[in-house]
C-alpha cells in the first residue's frame, strides 16, 4: 500500500510540473501573439533584425484583384533576398514603358518587382519585351535576369489571345534574337490593345501587385520612370544599421526621396552634388513645379537644395502631412505594411496616391526627408498634361468619388484626425 500510494504521489507531482510547464509556455505565446497585435506599422525588433533573413521563395501563382487576372511571378529573377537584406524597388507599368528599365537598373542595382498591365494581344508584345530585355538589354542584362521579376496582369473581359496555341502559364518563352529593335520601341500608345479599346490603366492594381510581391521588408513604391541616385541601397541599409534608434519610433514611419525632374537633353545626375549643379543653372526644377509644386514639394526645400552633400545618408527633416503639406504625395521608402493603393483609382483619373496618404495622414505616420538621396524623373519637363478627351470625364468622377465614397470609408476605419486632407 505504501508503494501504491509513493507512485499515486510521485505521478500527481509529475502531472502538476507537467502543467505548469504547459502553462507558463501557454502564456509567453499568448503574450508574445498579444504583443504582435500593438505593434505600431514598420516597428522592427533591431535586435532581431538579423535573425530574421530568411529568404522568401518567388512561387509562380495566378491570382485575382477585382476584375484583374494576375500571373505572380510570371518571370523571375534569379537572384533572391532576405527579408532584411535589400530594398525592392517596386512599379506599375505597361510595356511601352520598359525603355526605362535599363537606365533604372544600372543605378538601382538591387531586386526589383514589376507589375504589367498586358489585355488582349498587348500580352504578347509583353512577354517578347520581358524576353528581349534579359537577353539583349544593353548594359543591364545580368542585372535584368537576376534582380528583376515581372507580374502580368489583364482584365477578365480582355483576356490574351492564345500564343501558338499554349496556355498562359506556359506562353512565356525564355529566348529572344537581338538582330532587331525592342519591341517596345517606336510604339505609339494609341496602337495598344489597351488605348485601342479605351482602357483604363488600373495603376494602382499594379502598385499593389508589385508591393506585395516584393521579397523584402522595405519597399520603394515608385513609378519605372523614376531614377534614384547611385548607391542608395547599400547607404540606405548602413544608416539603419548604425543608428538602431530609427527603428525605435512610437508611430509608424516612411523615408522620403525628394523628386526633381531635368531637361529632355540632360544627364541624369548620380549624387546629389550634380544635381545641385543642375539646379543653380536652371537645368533641373522640382518634379511637376509646372502643375503642381506642392504635390512634391518637401518641407525647407530650399535648404535641402543648398545642404553639402556627405558620403553618408541621413535624416533631413521629420515631416507630416498636414498644413502646407496636405497635398503632398511623396515617393518613399516603407514596406509592404503600409496602408495599400486605393484600386478604385486610376491613372486616367488622377490624383490615384491621395487617398493613401489620406489613410497615412488619419494613422499619425512621420515623413523622414533623407538628405543625400533622391530621384530624377526620366528627361523632359511636363508643362502640361495631355489626356483624350473621351477620358476627360474620369477626372470628375474621381474627385467626386473621394470625397462621397473614399474619405468617409476611411475615416470609418481610421478614426478622423484634425489637418488630414483629401
Amino acid at each position: 500500500m505504501q508503494l501504491e500510494s509513493r507512485t499515486t504521489l510521485y505521478l500527481l507531482l509529475f502531472g502538476l510540473v507537467f502543467l505548469v510547464i504547459t502553462l507558463v509556455n501557454i502564456q509567453s505565446d499568448i503574450i508574445s501573439q498579444f504583443k504582435q497585435y500593438l505593434q505600431v506599422p514598420n516597428t522592427i525588433n533591431n535586435q532581431n533584425r538579423g535573425l530574421n533573413c530568411e529568404h522568401n521563395q518567388q512561387k509562380f501563382h495566378v491570382g485575382q484583384h477585382g476584375e484583374y487576372i494576375v500571373l505572380y511571378n510570371y518571370v523571375k529573377a534569379s537572384k533572391s533576398f532576405g527579408t532584411h537584406e535589400s530594398v525592392t524597388f517596386t512599379a506599375p507599368a505597361d510595356y511601352t514603358f520598359l525603355d526605362n528599365l535599363p537606365t533604372l537598373m544600372q543605378r538601382w542595382q538591387g531586386p526589383v518587382s514589376i507589375a504589367l498591365y498586358a489585355p488582349g494581344d498587348d500580352f504578347e508584345v509583353t512577354l517578347k519585351s520581358i524576353a528581349y530585355l534579359r537577353h539583349c538589354a544593353p548594359n543591364s542584362i545580368d542585372n535584368i535576369r537576376d534582380l528583376v521579376t515581372f507580374h502580368v496582369f489583364f482584365h477578365q473581359q480582355h483576356v490574351p489571345y492564345q500564343m501558338n496555341n499554349r496556355s498562359f502559364i506556359d506562353a512565356y518563352i525564355d529566348t529572344y534574337t537581338c538582330d532587331g529593335p525592342a519591341p517596345y520601341q517606336n510604339v505609339h500608345p494609341e496602337d495598344t490593345y489597351r488605348r485601342k479599346h479605351e482602357l483604363l490603366f488600373p495603376i494602382n492594381v499594379a502598385r499593389n501587385v508589385a508591393r506585395q510581391s516584393a521579397q523584402t521588408h522595405y519597399v520603394f513604391a515608385a513609378d519605372i520612370e523614376l531614377y534614384p541616385s547611385v548607391n542608395f541601397i547599400p547607404k540606405f541599409m548602413n544608416m539603419l544599421s548604425v543608428d538602431p534608434e530609427k527603428q525605435e519610433k512610437t508611430r509608424p514611419y516612411v523615408y522620403v526621396l525628394p523628386i526633381f525632374e531635368i531637361g529632355e537633353t540632360v544627364k541624369v545626375p548620380e549624387n546629389k552634388t550634380e544635381l545641385q549643379g543642375l539646379l543653380k543653372k536652371g537645368d533641373a526644377q522640382l518634379f511637376h513645379e509646372n502643375l503642381c509644386s506642392s504635390c512634391h514639394a518637401i518641407p525647407h526645400l530650399s535648404k535641402w537644395e543648398l545642404e553639402m552633400e556627405t558620403d553618408d545618408l541621413n535624416v533631413f527633416i521629420v515631416a507630416k502631412r498636414v498644413g502646407q503639406q496636405n497635398t503632398w504625395e511623396p515617393f518613399y521608402v516603407g514596406t509592404k505594411d503600409d496602408p495599400l493603393f486605393d484600386e478604385w483609382y486610376t491613372w486616367e483619373g488622377e490624383g490615384d496616391k491621395m487617398s493613401q496618404g489620406f489613410a497615412m495622414c488619419l494613422l499619425d505616420y512621420d515623413y523622414l526627408v533623407l538628405n543625400n538621396a533622391f530621384i530624377v524623373h526620366k528627361p523632359g519637363i511636363k508643362t502640361h498634361v495631355e489626356q483624350k478627351e473621351s477620358f476627360n470625364n474620369e477626372v470628375e468622377k474621381t474627385n467626386a468619388w473621394k470625397e462621397k465614397i473614399t474619405k468617409p470609408t476611411l475615416i470609418s476605419i481610421y478614426g478622423d484626425r484634425e489637418g488630414c486632407y483629401l
